[in-house]
């Protein structure tokens, strides 16, 4: 009986700890962490508050909080954390790993299954619920066709205002790459002073991998020139990145998703010959 006391024990903690390696893998930075640290003392607070009254516990729903907005791993550590922390007022003992990993997971079989909508005011609009990996591969989509829009479009009158918005979905460092090439190019030149109109759409996303942040991408977008004589050059632009979860901020970014690593490859598009 003891020793199936310890297995059980060692199961429970080394899960726990597993989750905690994976979301180190990751290299979350200050605005990840925070949301966590800020939560965790929260529902620590609010469980050691509402102790003594029966069932009242404020940390389900804030995990699968963090769970919906933040992702699963961020949803687990919240809960896991907020057990052990808790446990320090209402008593440590050998339940506690246990606590850890039910609180953690309690993410993955509510929060993550499906997710509601509400509009911008919060008010939960009467719709179906959508389905969890069908949002995601949605949302990842647009942050493609938002990034390669916005980085790869711009005219005399929309430049600055493109490139502001595409800050918003690219690291600095690559966007500045896509910018500088554009301006050594002349391309910014052709538009300000020429007029000419730089329209890029995506065409479609060829990969989407990774059961963790950061999620590899891969996907083709076509840029069209269009020249004040009338003239149009068309090119293929091949993008390779990693996206990972971020606070969404309306209307600048609407899907909560941000390249961390934006490499584009753009090959002229050769024009067939008009048929006579």
């Amino acid at each position: 009986m003891r020793l199936a006391l310890i297995v059980s024990f060692l199961l429970a903690g080394g899960a726990c700890l597993l989750f905690f390696f994976s979301f180190e893998r990751r290299k979350p930075s200050v605005k990840d962490i925070l949301p966590v640290v800020v939560m965790v003392a929260v529902a620590s607070a609010g469980r050691v508050v509402f102790n003594f009254l029966p069932q009242i516990q404020p940390v389900t729903a804030i995990v699968i909080i963090m769970g919906v907005y933040c992702g699963k791993q961020t949803g687990f550590l919240t809960g896991s954390l907020c057990a052990l922390v808790s446990n320090l007022f209402l008593g440590q003992g050998p339940w506690t790993p246990f606590q850890m990993l039910a609180w953690g997971l309690v993410v993955n079989f509510t929060a993550l299954d499906k997710v509601v909508v509400v509009e911008r005011s919060g008010e939960y609009l009467k719709t179906h619920a959508e389905d969890s990996e069908a949002l995601f591969l949605a949302l990842v989509k647009k942050t493609c066709a938002e990034a390669t829009g916005y980085a790869n479009s711009f005219d005399r009158l929309n430049l600055k205002k493109n490139q502001a918005h595409a800050a918003f979905y690219v690291n600095k460092n690559d966007l500045n790459a896509v910018f500088s090439k554009y301006y050594n190019d002349k391309a910014y030149f052709d538009a300000v002073q020429n007029g000419a109109v730089y329209k890029c759409e995506i065409d479609s996303i060829q990969t989407i991998a990774g059961d963790n942040e950061p999620y590899k991408v891969a996907f083709t977008s076509t840029l069209t020139i269009y020249g004040v004589s009338g003239q149009k050059l068309r090119f293929l632009i091949r993008t390779k990145g990693e996206i990972v979860r971020t606070t969404p901020q309306f209307p600048e970014n609407v899907t909560g998703f941000f390249f961390n690593q934006f490499i584009q490859q753009i090959v002229r598009i050769e024009q067939e010959p008009e048929k006579k």
